[in-house]
């Protein structure tokens, strides 16, 4: 807690980040000058003299001066202190001259490099003029990023005592300088310029090229929902960015006045600090944002009148970017509180990218007034684009939640547009089937009502005079089976909802006479099981049948005292089923009917046509009869059912039981 309150005082936060810019920054360049006029670096491709002092001449004339030569080191050197003052009409010449041997750079092919030329430069090797820079006398072309690098001429080189001459011409005092100057193996000097042409010239090139692609498709995006400001802020940053690395495409200036321009991209730098600052802090909304972005402002104000009051660029540059250095500081000690007080990952990556790309303006102005050598090119273009790519990947992440949470949105309410949709069909389906099953349910109790009161009154009836005439022929036997018959099918109509045991305690209900009469007594071993779902009217009729038939057959040939009913679940083929079993201690299937009789096939046939498995045998001990009928809970697709239009239409439960009809006599 300490800690974090120290941080958030503004002392506290400077100090850090001061810390920070001289720990990231690199050590100053060593201004060496001892004997050696050049460091012997014996790299992998060749060997390099990089010079680390030079004889220096500021003679205003055309050809190498005779005199006036002074040593000099030129590595970090400050020539502001030793050139005449700036003229604006008149340019400055200055001159660098060092020596070699043959044998120091090594043999083969001989080439030099420069890479800090402000504007003009002529070689000349043993006072022979081998390059030149521009290609229009009095034309001043920009090579302040651009390594320069020529061929040494064998027939001019010399085995000892070779001269390297540079005339330098600048529009102002401080652009007489060379920066590095090296001589050695042309294959050496080739890998060098090339790295250096590829991190100084080429790559910021490309950097901008893609910074001014997101900046067009931003742009776009914004013209389409200009209510979007956040995204206006970005474009603003690509455009001022881009304008501020124009001069990276420029060889010359883009309009006669070379000053001017050179001015234009310079202080477009305090319009960026400006636009960066304030995206961020209306990205993150800061509190008093429009105060912070005021502010700044006016600062940016302020360093644009101290850079336009020095009459030489370079200086009033330099001074000007200093003057930066203090207001970054406290903008990013501001962005830093809140990224602690509110830890999200877009502040927080906005927050190392601003201040990455501050460190990188740092280790630049260090280079450009030759303190250090750093990492020996410009770091602010590639600072543009991580702080490009963090501005996109934070708005990008923000919209990709806002996407986020809408498409969580529509899903939602698809799903509860489904939801409501299924249970709107689900509540017509069941309308219409209480429709139905009312209609059927109606028609099915006007049939058992006919039925029991026309049917069934005739068969008793005529059940009743055949035994008041006394008869004993085959006439009263055939009646009693009739309306035992009928009572079946009219139990089969009667709602079981699929439950077993109520389907065999009807039929108990309507066989216990018979037993009785026949001497026959009846043991009762019935589980509670859960109901099929698919046992409607037609195929509960089915299993009465079965039933009606294994009863009979025992009554008729088994001669036995006693029928013992099992039901419980059971298992088969690892399928859940219900097991209805009749045992009888008759004479068993030797001594009754033969087995392949027709109520055998009869009774196989049903419980195929149920999709269930009858098997017969022997019971207990070998003694009597067992017939099995196993039911599955649930049927396969290839089940079959003789009434499937009849079970169709009387599938679904109805709203009320239906009044059951009189029992008959």
């Amino acid at each position: 807690m300490a800690f974090r309150a120290a941080l958030f005082r503004p002392r506290g936060g400077f100090l850090l980040l001061a810390f920070l810019v001289l720990v990231l920054g690199g050590p100053a360049r060593s201004e060496t000058t001892g004997a050696s006029p050049f460091l012997d670096r014996h790299v992998q491709t060749g060997t390099l003299l990089d010079y680390r002092q030079a004889e220096v001449n500021l003679s205003q004339t055309s050809e190498i001066p005779k005199t006036g030569w002074e040593q000099k080191p030129i590595t970090g050197q400050r020539l502001l202190r030793d050139v005449v003052p700036y003229n604006p009409d008149k340019n400055v010449t200055a001159w660098y001259r060092v020596r070699f041997s043959r044998s120091d750079a090594g043999p083969g092919p001989l080439a030099f490099e420069t890479d800090h030329t402000a504007e003009r430069i002529v070689v000349y090797l043993n006072g022979v003029d081998i390059y030149r820079s521009f290609g229009v006398g009095d034309r001043f072309e920009y090579g302040w990023n651009k390594p320069r690098m020529g061929l040494l001429p064998e027939a001019l080189l010399r085995e000892d005592g070779n001269e390297l001459v540079l005339r330098v011409d600048a529009a102002y005092p401080a652009a007489l300088r060379v920066g590095d100057l090296r001589v050695g193996g042309f294959d050496a000097i080739r890998a060098a310029h090339e790295w250096r042409r590829l991190t100084r010239v080429e790559g910021p090139k490309v950097v901008n090229g893609v910074l001014a692609i997101l900046t067009l498709a931003i742009l776009l995006f914004w013209s389409v929902r200009p209510q979007e400001s956040i995204f206006g802020w970005m474009g603003l940053v690509g455009v001022v960015w881009f304008a501020r690395n124009i001069h990276y495409y420029a060889d010359a200036p883009l309009f006669n006045n070379g000053d001017l321009f050179w001015s234009l991209t310079h202080l477009s730098l305090f319009v960026l600090m400006v636009v960066i600052y304030g995206f961020v802090a209306a990205f993150i909304e800061l509190p008093n944002r429009r105060r912070v972005v005021g502010f700044l402002g006016l600062c940016a104000l302020a360093i644009l009148l101290l850079h336009i009051s020095f009459t030489d660029l370079i200086f009033g540059m330099t001074l000007s970017y200093l003057a930066c250095i203090p207001v970054s500081l406290w903008v990013i000690w501001l962005f830093m509180r809140h990224a602690i007080v509110n830890p999200r990952l877009d502040s927080l990556v906005m927050f190392v990218a601003i201040t990455t790309a501050f460190l990188f303006s740092v280790h630049d102005l260090g280079l450009m007034a030759r303190t250090w050598d750093g990492a020996e090119f410009y770091l602010q273009p590639y600072g543009g684009l991580i702080v490009y790519s963090a501005f996109c990947f934070a708005v990008g992440r923000r919209v990709l939640l806002a996407l986020t949470k809408v498409e969580g949105m529509n899903e939602e309410l698809a799903v509860q547009v489904s939801e409501a949709t299924r249970e709107l069909r689900e509540s017509e389906a069941a309308r219409r089937q209480l429709e139905v099953s009312a209609a059927v349910e109606q028609e099915r109790s006007r049939l058992m009502r006919e039925i029991h009161d026309g049917i069934g009154s005739n068969l008793v009836t005529a059940l009743a005079v055949a035994r008041r005439q006394d008869e004993q022929g085959p006439s009263v036997g055939i009646l009693k089976r009739s309306i035992s018959d009928l009572k079946i099918a009219i139990d089969s109509l009667e709602p079981s909802e699929g439950d077993v045991s109520l389907v065999l305690g009807s039929f108990r209900q309507r066989t216990q006479a018979d037993l009785e009469q026949a001497g026959i007594a009846l043991k009762w071993n019935v589980d509670a099981i859960p109901p099929l779902d698919w046992l409607d009217a037609p195929n509960t009729l089915q299993v009465l049948r079965i039933f009606q038939e294994v009863v009979t057959n025992v009554i008729k040939h088994a001669a036995a005292t006693e029928i013992e009913v099992r039901c419980r679940a059971e298992f088969r083929n690892g399928l859940p089923g219900v097991l209805v079993e009749f045992s009888d201690n008759g004479v068993g299937l030797k001594g009754s009917a033969p087995a392949a009789g027709k109520g055998i096939v009869n009774m196989t046939a049903r419980a195929e046509a149920l999709n269930a498995q009858l098997t017969t045998g022997s019971g207990k001990n070998g003694a009597g009869t067992s017939v099995a009928l196993w039911l599955p809970y649930r049927r396969t697709a290839a089940a079959t059912d003789s009434m499937s239009t009849e079970r169709a239409s009387a599938a679904e439960a109805t709203s009320e039981r239906p009044r059951k009809p009189e029992s008959l006599p």
